[in-house]
């Protein structure tokens, strides 16, 4: 699923990534990538995944999931996973609810510097993301693994 939509003046629009570096320093595999993108992107390490044709909300969520939900309606997924209480959210820090996810979640991590999301093929997008991007785990595994943030650069 997009992770969020670069939108251009002449209507265009372009999928951007969290990059490889994001998941070499989280250092886990996730059990789901709920919500990935179209085309297989290998840097991502789940076991699974669900895209937007397999309608990742509505599936069945199990172990530790990945998720980085479409930017343009993350109230559900961000409902869902509060109710999943176990894995990694990627979203962007103006998602509704972030208080309850807040106090729900058992750590989150803002990034500073901000990512430099990517495209498909790994290569750096030149637009910038409007808003902040945030981290939030729930569960140990995730939890551990978001500490180690603090490496990436």
């Amino acid at each position: 699923m997009a992770k969020f939509p670069m939108i251009y003046p002449n209507g265009g629009y372009e999928e951007c990534f969290t990059p490889f570096e994001i998941f070499k320093t989280l250092g886990v595999t996730f059990d789901i990538d709920v919500a990935a993108p179209a085309v297989p992107i290998p840097w991502i390490p789940a076991k699974r995944s669900f895209t937007q044709n397999d309608d990742g909300l509505n599936q069945p969520w199990s172990g530790l999931i990945w998720m980085n939900p479409p930017y343009s309606k993350p109230l559900p997924w961000v409902t869902r996973f509060i109710a999943h209480a176990n894995g990694i959210a990627l979203l962007p820090t103006s998602t509704g609810r972030w208080m309850d996810l807040l106090w729900a979640a058992d750590t989150s991590w803002v990034l500073s510097p901000p990512i430099r999301f990517i495209k498909s093929d790994q290569t750096p997008f030149k637009g910038l993301f409007p808003n902040r991007v945030w981290f939030v785990a729930m569960g140990e595994v995730g939890t551990s693994a978001i500490v180690r943030l603090g490496k990436v650069r």
